[in-house]
């Protein structure tokens, strides 16, 4: 049975999302400068993000009803 209402995003939507995303972190590192602080804890945090085992580790803690 497939349920009445959609939940999340839609693949436009998500590329629209993704899309702003990834111009949002481009502005902030243009803004940061290579040797500052701002850019050291930007490049920190993008690092923890795409780390693959940070994502299987946040897959693994979250109680998702489909997995």
């Amino acid at each position: 049975m497939h349920p009445t209402h959609d939940r999340g995003m839609a693949t436009a939507e998500f590329a629209v999302g993704t899309l702003g995303a990834v111009m949002i972190a481009s502005l902030l590192m243009k803004l940061g400068d290579p040797d500052g602080w701002f850019f050291r804890h930007l490049a920190d945090i993008f690092t923890r993000a795409l780390d693959p085992s940070t994502l299987l580790e946040l897959v693994r803690h979250a109680h998702l009803p489909f997995l």
